[in-house]
């Protein structure tokens, strides 16, 4: 048997498991306890007051953890936020000098003059959309659906269609319903179709999808130049907005134009 002296404790702590409680009216009890000493008894045996106080420190741990928790998860979001992720769009031509005019005749699209050879690639992800694998364009009977010789279009995950015509060669592997990403290689600078004996480009096209071979579309309805020199610089600025635009004041497929 132990004896110890504590705080007065509730009556429902029970004298049943401590023993006998006496004398009444003191500032405090003995207790005589009948079992072995156990820690847990000295929790039991505490002011209420001294047990809410244990409980606040409990609290101010699990405070702590989540803080913890609340912290790591943000650092984690820190290094996967856009200014740390993988770009969402990139130059068409890579690995090479290029240069390119804001202007192009007849219609809006961009040259970019490159080295016959240089890289196409796929300015952002996307499904591909057309090919063409064989020149097919004649002089003496020239057909728009013709003039861009050989040529890759995709379709954005942004949902712009994006083509590069006049090409040298389309990259094995590249076919309709292909998925593809950023940088991913579409075939190579070249002269095809009615560029044929002038200096190598890429024909770059910015649109809204429509069905094959609708070429007055495909072939470019905004200016790309805006978002070349974004893509450039290493930003992400988007022709989104203002193809969406076009599309509901243009139609998905307008008449076909004079030039």
């Amino acid at each position: 048997m132990t004896r110890v002296s504590a705080p007065l404790m509730p009556a429902a702590c029970g004298p049943n498991r401590w023993g006998s409680i006496f004398p009444s009216g003191t500032k405090s009890k003995v207790l005589t306890i009948t079992e072995p000493p156990n820690p847990s008894h000295a929790l039991i045996a505490l002011m209420p007051k001294r047990i809410f106080a244990l409980f606040a420190m409990v609290n101010v741990k699990v405070l702590i953890m989540r803080i913890r928790v609340t912290l790591a998860v943000c650092l984690i979001f820190t290094l996967i936020s856009p200014a740390n992720a993988a770009p969402l769009y990139t130059f068409p031509v890579v690995g090479c000098t290029y240069t390119y005019a804001r202007y192009h005749h007849d219609y809006p699209a961009n040259d970019i003059l490159a080295k016959k050879g240089c890289k196409f690639v796929a300015v952002t992800g996307g499904v591909v959309d057309e090919v063409r694998k064989v020149d097919t364009y004649n002089y003496k009977k020239p057909t728009g659906d013709t003039k861009g010789g050989l040529f890759v279009s995709i379709v954005g995950d942004d949902g712009v269609r994006y083509y590069g015509s006049h090409l040298k060669k389309v990259a094995d592997g590249i076919d309709v319903g292909v998925r593809v990403e950023a940088g991913t290689l579409l075939g190579y600078v070249g002269d095809s179709g009615d560029a044929r004996g002038t200096a190598p480009h890429v024909h770059f096209g910015i649109s809204w999808p429509t069905r094959a071979n609708i070429w007055w579309v495909r072939r470019g309805e905004v200016y790309p130049w805006r978002y070349l020199d974004s893509w450039k610089a290493g930003k992400d600025r988007s022709p989104a907005s203002e193809v969406t635009a076009l599309l509901a004041k243009k139609g998905e497929v307008p008449p076909i134009p004079k030039k």
